[in-house]
């Protein structure tokens, strides 16, 4: 589940970071995006289909998305629904790198009996010049819910 789900969060992160140089004036980005996938719920074996909106404002030295997430269970049909933060700060460097850390709080609210899933990752991610990825660590934990 991590990987895609993630991976789909993570972009949108790191497409608002690099909108605009860090040093520019705040804010630097403000602004709209919408995606869709599929994730692996590891609470019910499912995959769960998922789209949503991500609301971007990115400052100097800090980027705030707000994510609103909607996914249906492909064999079940159950509906998760919610609405997510991801905060980084970023921290230029004289070399002209800058580091991003992401903190990334996922509650995904089942509609139905299946149980509500918290996913908790964090992870800090370095960046050459020209906002090529030069360096990623991450950590990941996941809780099925009752």
């Amino acid at each position: 589940m991590r990987p895609r789900l993630f991976g789909i969060i993570g972009a949108l992160a790191v497409a608002s970071l690099l909108a605009a140089p860090v040093s520019a004036a705040a804010p630097l980005e403000n602004g709209w995006v919408t995606f869709t996938g599929s994730v692996f719920n590891g609470c019910t074996g499912e995959l769960v289909d998922n789209g949503g909106s991500d609301h971007s404002v990115v400052t100097n030295g800090f980027a705030h998305d707000n994510v609103h997430y909607v996914g249906v269970g492909e064999s079940s049909g159950v509906t998760y629904v919610g609405d997510n933060t991801i905060n980084a700060r970023v921290h230029p460097s004289a070399n002209g790198t800058f580091t991003a850390d992401f903190m990334v709080s996922v509650n995904l609210v089942s509609t139905g009996s299946p149980p509500n899933l918290r996913l908790t990752f964090s992870d800090q991610q370095v960046f050459d010049s020209s906002g090529n990825l030069i360096s990623d660590t991450s950590k990941f934990s996941f809780v099925c819910l009752g």
